[in-house]
């Protein structure tokens, strides 16, 4: 077994990492850019081109696992996986956050909401 400290795999998991940082910071910026006024809220619900790019986020961060638990099938040292498994589940988590935050926006009364949900394709 080897390590993937110096390895090209753990350079592929270094660039993993460093685009799960910029893509959550993308999504937080997103939904907290989707935010309107309490009356802007009420009459037209969130901004949903900025809540479809959190999603697709999201959606980023699903493919970032899926590439994560490819690598882990590859090694064999425990150490190595146990700290994939720490990424992997992490990313899990955030995506789950993520969720709930693009949930919670969307469902907020508001008496234009659906439109501009048709309009952006929410």
């Amino acid at each position: 077994s080897y390590s993937i400290e110096n390895s090209d795999t753990g350079t592929q998991i270094r660039a993993i990492a460093k685009a799960q940082g910029e893509a959550e910071n993308k999504a937080n910026q997103a939904i907290d850019d989707s935010k309107r006024s309490a009356v802007g809220q009420l009459f037209l619900g969130p901004k949903y081109q900025q809540l479809r790019e959190a999603k697709q986020v999201m959606e980023q961060n699903r493919v970032r696992v899926q590439e994560l638990q490819k690598i882990m099938a590859q090694i064999s040292n425990q150490a190595d996986k146990t700290q994939l498994q720490t990424q992997i589940n992490t990313l899990e988590i955030q995506n789950i956050a993520l969720e709930n935050q693009l949930e919670s926006e969307t469902n907020k009364f508001s008496f234009l909401g659906w439109l501009f949900s048709l309009i952006y394709q929410y």
